[in-house]
């Protein structure tokens, strides 16, 4: 059985690597798993805390899906700049038609 310590270490680790990876910033792909590692250590620690500490298990849950729900709009949000970067780069070198 997964006490909270050990869940609490976990995500604190998830988080801590999650943080190293999105600061080191070596590529786009890097900065978005970075980031998505951290959002999965918040949500474990959400879930841990309300689900083995025997208060309402509903709100670990709404914490989590609201964090994953940020965790999509970011991912999102970092490829639409990214395929915008490229195009820009492709029109200034005379690359795209229109």
């Amino acid at each position: 059985m997964m006490t909270l310590r050990i869940v609490l270490i976990l995500s604190a680790a998830l988080i801590v690597l999650g943080l190293a990876s999105a600061l080191r910033r070596r590529s786009l792909i890097g900065y978005l798993a970075g980031i998505e590692l951290g959002i999965g250590g918040i949500v474990l620690l959400a879930s841990a805390l309300f689900d083995l500490s025997g208060f309402d298990t509903s709100t670990g849950g709404v914490i989590a899906l609201a964090a994953i729900a940020l965790g999509v709009a970011v991912a999102v949000i970092g490829v639409a700049l990214h395929l915008w970067a490229r195009r820009a780069g492709r029109r200034a070198a005379d690359l795209e038609p229109w």
